[in-house]
């Protein structure tokens, strides 16, 4: 990966044609999922057409605020012919997406055992 930016909770990554973002800290709870959020949506605009990679490794709390985060990222990457893909997804993250039937809409893939 090359050319790494770091943002307050997100470390940004170009790898070949995609953007990887990471969460700096482990989301453990809502309390910072707005600013996340923020963080992510003017990463999108700025992006524009692209295919973004969330790795979802320092997930650990999901909740409805949070699904539709992904859900408005999603919408807006599409609008102008991106792609969302979150990756890393451990098990009982995966399970949240599974029962909401997310995975129909999302591209969510599990972390490796």
């Amino acid at each position: 990966m090359s050319s790494q930016r770091r943002h307050q909770f997100l470390e940004v990554a170009a790898s070949g044609d995609a953007t990887v973002v990471k969460f700096t800290d482990k989301i453990l709870d809502e309390a910072n999922i707005g600013a996340i959020g923020g963080e992510l949506s003017r990463l999108v605009e700025e992006l524009g057409d692209c295919r973004l990679h969330l790795d979802l490794a320092n997930v650990r709390f999901l909740s409805s605020t949070w699904l539709g985060k992904f859900i408005t990222i999603l919408k807006s990457l599409r609008a102008s012919g991106g792609r969302l893909t979150l990756y890393n997804t451990e098990a009982q993250i995966y399970e949240v997406f599974e029962v909401t039937r997310l995975t129909q809409l999302l591209d969510v893939r599990r972390a490796p055992a």
